[in-house]
């Protein structure tokens, strides 16, 4: 099994465009990201007028193309869009804890998108041997 190039981490905005800029070989692994977390990026750095490679961000929305981008939602839920809760807690063995995004403090909130991201890898890494067909 190959290394992960970085572990679960949180990146400011800025971070994450120059990460896709200067390393392109860089695979980047999300649950329902495609949809939800690459898009969220898109709009929040052209409203903050943050210089980043769009054009590359774009490409990673398109279903079914995973050259740079794997949405585990795609690969693991093709038929039934199944919330990645469930899926951690059959294949993790593991309840995720939830919050409440409109009380939570910064800290609360941190925590919860680290927890989000090791799930996420953990994930990948049981199933990274379906997750490497397509491109």
């Amino acid at each position: 099994m190959k290394e992960l190039y970085k572990k679960a981490e949180l990146l400011s905005l800025g971070e994450f465009a120059q990460l896709l800029e200067n390393d392109r070989e860089a695979q980047f692994i999300t649950f329902d990201g495609k949809l939800f977390d690459i898009p969220t990026l898109i709009l929040k750095g052209v409203s903050r007028d943050i210089k980043m490679p769009y054009d590359v961000l774009m490409r990673m929305c398109r279903k079914y193309h995973n050259d740079r981008h794997i949405d585990l939602m795609e690969i693991l839920t093709p038929h039934e869009k199944l919330k990645k809760d469930a899926l951690v807690e059959v294949y993790l063995d593991k309840k995720p804890r939830q919050i409440d995004f409109k009380t939570c403090t910064d800290e609360e909130l941190n925590a919860h998108c680290l927890e989000d991201l090791r799930d996420t890898e953990a994930l990948y890494l049981l199933f990274e041997p379906i997750c490497q067909f397509g491109g």
